[in-house]
């Protein structure tokens, strides 16, 4: 009983990641208005910083697998949900563009290793009769997660 109260427990935690995984990606392009008049920029750099994210997050998820297979996963998830929250704080504080580039790297640093991961677990934890129903739940939580995201960050 311990044991489907825990595989539970995470299974809500990983959906709750990739609720957060979506609202982050959504926050810093609903707002690109306000940021290019804070830092005096075009539309074109904030693609670049955007460019840079994903860049960053395609590199490290070829190196997730690896480095999942050597670590704990569940423990993988929770450092790189710290990491990427800790440079979401950052983009969110950047007092320069620099400083905000920087941090999207690193946001993309962070979700890189977080979201292989998240799948990797779910196949391992769902039984194979139930892992459609268990990733069409991952990707319901992460349509909400942007969802959210986007009203958030538009009502700020």
């Amino acid at each position: 009983m311990a044991e489907r109260r825990r595989a539970v427990t995470t299974y809500v935690l990983l959906n709750l990641v990739m609720i957060m995984n979506h609202a982050d990606e959504r926050l810093l392009p609903a707002v690109y208005y306000e940021v290019c008049s804070e830092f005096g920029v075009g539309p074109g750099f904030l693609g670049m910083v955007t460019a840079f994210r994903g860049i960053a997050q395609a590199l490290v998820a070829v190196f997730a697998g690896p480095i999942a297979h050597r670590f704990d996963r569940v423990r993988l998830v929770g450092l790189g949900s710290i990491f990427w929250g800790a440079s979401t704080a950052l983009v969110g504080a950047s007092p320069s563009v620099g400083m905000l580039l920087l941090g999207r790297a690193l946001n993309g640093l962070g979700l890189g290793l977080v979201t292989p991961v998240v799948y990797s677990l779910i196949s391992d934890m769902v039984p194979t009769h139930r892992r459609g129903r268990a990733y069409g739940l991952l990707n319901f939580c992460g349509g909400v997660g942007g969802t959210l995201g986007s009203l958030f960050a538009t009502e700020l």
